[in-house]
């Protein structure tokens, strides 16, 4: 032991002030292990005990009990669950060689394993540890659980056995850029094999586990389970491209697919065609039968039009009513529209009801420099031509059509304006009694001259109207100035106070607000009820019958009569005169023109007449224009009569005039 203190450093080096400063243990240890010098900070470490000529195995000992906590046991410094960490080193003093012992708390240490050890296995996002080459060495539960397998059946697997085929090599190459270094860490997205068999969508986040001395122990990565954001993300990028109610696309993704045909027909060559496909009178289908129909007719016409089109192209829901199809590098356009066409052949079944769908196609071809926008202008002119011409085909897009389109939407606009402005104006054409020629009442016709066009004819502009909502102010204008013109009107030269006939357009019939528009329009003229006629069309009642009749009814409780007008060019029948119950039957001008003497015969007229005196309805001829047409109506006892041979329209400052001249004696 002597000999041990003579080989104390203390007398030949000076050494107390820096290792005391040291925030760690130290202790010089000789050739037999006994610690013959100790710092400060060692002496804390053990609970102030006398170190000096203790065997290190004893100090460390000291230390184990002096760090030991409430739930730890006794361990040792080399134990599974040390209290200190010791490295030993050898160095040279006053030329004879000691070790030199570093104690480190490894409580520190410990709690950080522990942290990391409870954040691993209870993250709510799957964890795990592989080594360099992708084997999986620790995975936590949650992992486990998103993938289908229990830990003992992964650890020891590679990775890639769990991860979507196509996804392995960018696993792998993502697991050798941490553990050479390349990277420090990553994020990306890949897909596992669940299994089930289902695909998982995993965001990773991936780094590397160092040593003390900074090299790769294993690679650790957290996975954020995103199926199902994926598959809401999916869902709202269907929404925002796709048509909800067909599952067609929709007008944006139509345009983005126009532009891109545009461009790879550039570069190819080739034709594209653009297809629009417009239904006829739809919206008396939502009208009279009801929205549901409606749809349901929609998604019916879309599942048909997807049986004749290549999935390849684009078929677009545009519009409400509206389809567009866009077919790339064609080679006949005749063939294509055939088939687009022959999907209208055959009724459709919805709900309980059958429905006789027509439709007009328009059609422009992309061979050539050209625009989105003006393809879809140009192929809305064709399909408006068709329209206009009432073609059962097809119409392809001209240039002469480009100057027709333009006029009509520059017609449409200043229909608004001139409505607006009141510059929509009233004629009125006297109906006259065939027996005393006296004028008994007027029919309101509307007029509209134009400061650039001139007269504008009614079917043109009216026609312009009724494909929009311009339609139902049109309508309400012309049936409030007709009900304020009439209330003023005198009684004709023999006392009788004429009536107002109206025409409602097939979009006001079916106008939710009509038996308000009505009422309201007599209530601020002050006209008599009686003393409105309205005048409707057989094919404003076609689609629903029984729906027409309701609204009638309800009509007639105002006190208003009801008017069947263009009797005869329609689908005329016994049910529509016994659902619609009408007091006045309008006999179309077709059964009035042929009418060439006195002595002719029309037995489908006769008939027509003698069939409405059967139900007690006062019968009205149009366009008489001649002396023998009077006559062969008065012979076969016609009531009411209304054309040229009488008077054309007048203005409203003519009406009284009108009524005041005495008829000649009826011969």
């Amino acid at each position: 032991m002597e000999q041990s203190q003579n080989a104390r450093p203390d007398a030949h080096w000076e050494w107390r002030e820096v290792v005391d400063a040291l925030p760690f243990g130290v202790a010089l240890l000789d050739e037999s292990g006994v610690l013959q010098h100790a710092n400060a900070r060692l002496g804390v470490q053990a609970g102030g005990r006398a170190l000096i000529g203790m065997r290190f195995d004893d100090v460390v000992a000291c230390l184990s009990l002096a760090r030991r906590g409430p739930f730890e046991g006794v361990v040792a410094g080399e134990g599974e669950n040390p209290a200190v960490d010791v490295e030993f080193s050898r160095v040279v003093l006053a030329a004879q060689d000691w070790t030199l012992a570093v104690v480190r708390d490894a409580s520190a240490r410990r709690r950080e394993e522990r942290r990391f050890r409870l954040a691993f296995e209870n993250n709510t996002s799957g964890m795990a540890i592989v080594n360099g080459d992708g084997t999986l060495l620790e995975v936590n539960r949650a992992y486990c659980d998103m993938l289908g397998y229990g830990a003992g059946e992964m650890i020891g697997h590679n990775v890639c056995e769990f991860t979507v085929e196509d996804d392995a090599e960018l696993t792998l190459g993502m697991i050798k850029d941490i553990a050479t270094g390349a990277r420090t860490g990553a994020s990306y997205v890949k897909r596992y094999r669940h299994r089930d068999g289902r695909v998982i969508y995993g965001e990773l986040s991936v780094g590397g586990v160092h040593d003390d001395e900074g090299h790769i122990e294993g690679i650790v990565a957290s996975v954020k389970d995103i199926t199902d954001e994926r598959a809401l993300v999916a869902q709202l990028s269907h929404q925002a491209l796709h048509d909800p109610l067909t599952g067609l696309a929709n007008r944006a993704l139509l345009q983005d697919r126009l532009s891109r045909a545009i461009e790879t027909r550039a570069r190819r060559g080739g034709t594209n065609a653009l297809f629009l496909i417009d239904l006829d009178d739809f919206k008396g289908v939502n009208d009279t039968l009801g929205h549901h129909v409606g749809d349901e007719l929609l998604v019916q016409i879309s599942r048909r039009l997807e049986s004749v089109t290549r999935a390849a192209d684009t078929l677009c829901r545009f519009g409400g009513d509206e389809f567009l199809y866009l077919a790339e590098n064609i080679e006949s356009v005749e063939e294509i529209a055939q088939r687009l066409l022959s999907v209208f052949d055959e009724p459709f079944l919805a709900g309980s009801v059958s429905l006789e769908q027509s439709a007009s196609l328009g059609v422009v071809l992309e061979d050539g420099p050209a625009e989105a926008h003006e393809l879809m202008r140009n192929v809305d002119a064709a399909m408006y031509e068709a329209k206009r011409t009432q073609q059962r085909g097809y119409v392809v897009f001209t240039d002469a059509m480009r100057q027709r389109v333009s006029e009509r939407y520059q017609l449409q606009r200043d229909l608004r304006r001139a409505l607006a402005l009141n510059e929509i104006s009233l004629v009125y054409q006297p109906l006259v009694d065939l027996g005393t020629e006296e004028v008994v009442g007027f029919e309101a016709l509307m007029r509209w001259e134009h400061p650039i066009f001139g007269a504008v004819s009614p079917e043109v502009f009216i026609g312009l109207a009724e494909q929009s909502e311009l339609i139902l102010s049109l309508g309400e204008y012309a049936l409030q100035r007709a009900c304020v013109a009439a209330a003023a009107w005198p009684a004709n030269a023999r006392g009788r106070v004429p009536h107002v006939s109206v025409n409602l357009s097939a979009r006001q019939f079916h106008d939710p607000g009509l038996i308000d528009k009505v009422a309201h329009a007599l209530t601020v003229s002050g006209l008599a009820p009686h003393r409105l006629v309205l005048e409707i069309t057989e094919s404003t009642t076609l689609t629903d019958l029984a729906g027409a009749a309701h609204l009638v009814e309800h009509l007639e409780r105002l006190g208003v009569t009801i008017a069947l007008d263009d009797f005869g060019t329609g689908y005329s029948s016994l049910t529509y005169l016994a659902h619609l119950k009408p007091l006045i039957i309008k006999i179309d001008r077709s059964f009035v023109h042929p009418i060439r003497s006195a002595l002719s015969t029309n037995p489908l007229l006769e008939s027509i007449v003698a069939f409405g005196h059967l139900l007690g309805l006062i019968m009205v001829a149009e366009g008489i224009e001649d002396e023998h047409q009077l006559e062969y109506l008065r012979h076969i006892g016609c009531d009411v009569g209304q054309g040229f041979h009488f008077s054309g329209p007048v203005d409203e400052s003519e009406v009284a005039g009108v009524l005041r001249a005495v008829p000649a004696p009826v011969p």
